[in-house]
């Protein structure tokens, strides 16, 4: 099981927008936040990029309630973007062409195989920790308005593309 961290720790809207800009979501894409908590990632995925669905997944039943409360407030259409409350190790993520991640180092090990086992190439960003053994394409630093003196880490990688193949 994916568990959920004790504290909600709430990705920092630099953070986010940053994520959004890796992955360049288009109305082709399926974009997936596994580990959504309350939600600003969808909410910020969905004003700003063109994805055709923007998916959060998240185990614990009281976070997912509040980010759908979120997603409700910010007036976020509910049949393009929609949080399912779930363990993400028995989600289905086979149509999934962008992922973003702020797990533990356990929970990327855990996740890891699932997505590496989809058949189309995808884009991921993880925030905090990188994925295990998997050659990233860039990590960049980023500094929040409310810790700048942070530096914390954004990973991005491309799973499945033909340079990795």
């Amino acid at each position: 099981m994916l568990a959920p961290r004790k504290k909600l720790w709430t990705t920092p809207l630099e953070v986010i927008h940053y994520a959004i800009h890796l992955l360049k979501p288009t109305e082709d894409d399926i974009v997936y936040d596994i580990g959504c908590g309350d939600g600003p990632f969808l909410i910020e995925c969905a004003r700003r990029a063109t994805a055709r669905s923007i998916i959060g997944i998240e185990i614990d039943e009281e976070r997912a309630m509040v980010c759908e409360h979120n997603l409700q407030t910010a007036q976020i259409d509910p049949n393009r973007c929609k949080v399912i409350m779930q363990n993400a190790l028995e989600v289905d993520f086979s149509q999934g062409t962008c992922f973003f991640m702020y797990l533990i180092p356990r929970g990327l090990k855990l996740i890891l195989p699932i997505i590496q086992a989809i058949p189309h190439p995808i884009r991921v960003v993880t925030y905090m920790s990188p994925l295990p053994d998997v050659p990233f394409v860039s990590r960049n630093k980023i500094s929040p308005a409310s810790h700048p003196d942070a530096q914390w880490p954004v990973y991005y990688y491309e799973i499945n593309s033909n340079e990795n193949v």
